[in-house]
């Protein structure tokens, strides 16, 4: 069996953004550093299975946001970027260095634009449809209003709370889109993994499991302490496209099950 890992642009920065002085007493960590970073050693791990790829589009985006990624850790420390400017330019050298490192181990393929032009209607109209489920799920119909009425009077008012906390956790990837709507570059990269997903089907004698890497909900599911998971979005891009999205720690530990032979569990914790 087969996988190839598409890196979003969150996973390069987050994999990028480290730096750590004792002398200086800084300490630069992307939160989601482990986990990237982990996946990145499995992918250099596996080298000859050329399991990373990344697309210009990607490539192009993760610059200026590993600026701001680096701008806001640093932030974190109280460094000044004008006051204290050589330390400040000397960890934005060293972080983009590390990413260039990152990306040389990642495979790029020819992209043909109609044909991701042509994906990104389908992508576009995806995402329409969720945003008026989440409307729906959210204002018209929701269900923990039906859930409370099946309740006895005297408990509806603790009932009520109880389930729409339950609502809001399970349908969390639906109503982001209400509230932060994806934006035209992330359609974009879908529709690049879509061609790409495509491609390697077409020319692999057998079949290829395509992952997407990413710290984003618009693409990998929410999930919540307490075991609970929102997937809708997730789910719909699986059954649709054919493309799993999942977090990085998820994406390194169904791409050793398939480099084993066995099929990735889905949505694992």
């Amino acid at each position: 069996m087969k996988c190839k890992i598409l890196l979003d642009t969150c996973v390069l920065v987050a994999a990028s953004a480290f730096y750590v002085s004792d002398d200086l007493k800084i300490r630069l960590e992307h939160p989601f550093y482990q986990q990237s970073m982990s996946l990145i050693a499995f992918i250099r791990k596996n080298l000859s299975n050329h399991l990373g790829i990344t697309t210009t589009t990607i490539e192009r985006q993760s610059i200026p946001a590993l600026q701001e990624a680096i701008d806001e850790e640093l932030a974190k420390a109280r460094i000044n970027r004008e006051k204290d400017f050589p330390i400040y330019s000397f960890i934005k050298n060293y972080c983009e260095q590390k990413l260039k490192t990152i990306s040389s181990c990642l495979v790029r393929e020819p992209i043909e634009e109609d044909a991701v032009r042509s994906n990104y209607s389908f992508v576009d109209k995806l995402y329409a449809e969720k945003a008026e489920e989440g409307v729906r799920l959210t204002f018209v119909e929701p269900r923990f209003e039906r859930f409370t009425n099946q309740v006895p009077k005297r408990y509806k008012s603790v009932a009520r709370g109880i389930y729409k906390q339950q609502q809001r956790k399970e349908d969390y990837q639906l109503t982001r889109l209400i509230r932060k709507p994806v934006k035209p570059t992330d359609k974009w990269i879908l529709s690049e993994a879509i061609y790409l997903s495509m491609y390697y089907n077409r020319i692999e004698s057998e079949g290829v499991t395509f992952f997407l890497a990413s710290t984003d909900h618009h693409f990998s599911p929410k999930r919540w302490d307490n075991g609970k998971i929102s997937n809708q979005v997730t789910e719909a891009i699986r059954q649709k496209f054919d493309i799993i999205c999942d977090w990085p720690a998820q994406i390194e530990n169904m791409g050793k099950k398939v480099l084993e032979g066995k099929r990735p569990l889905v949505h694992d914790k």
